[in-house]
């Protein structure tokens, strides 16, 4: 398909932590298109971490578009 896996993204890191704190795609880099999304909190699930809020918002101009909430984890291996 047409301009699928086209997209450029970047990825930002803390540096003191090496944590993932957000990652940005354009479309088009030059028309500065496409979205930005920032990472908040941490829930720990089968040993790996993952953020529990992630915050979407244009490139352009900023405007949120939404936020997801990691609200409850699956264990398919409960603990006896």
């Amino acid at each position: 398909e047409d301009g699928v896996g086209h997209d450029i993204w970047y990825f930002y890191f803390a540096p003191e932590t090496n944590k993932m704190i957000g990652y940005q795609f354009y479309h088009d880099e030059q028309k500065g298109d496409g979205e930005y999304i920032t990472l908040s909190g941490e829930q720990e699930i089968n040993g790996m971490r993952i953020p529990a809020e992630r915050t979407w918002f244009t490139n352009p101009d900023s405007t949120l578009l939404g936020t997801d909430k990691l609200i409850h984890t699956y264990s398919p291996h409960p603990h006896h």
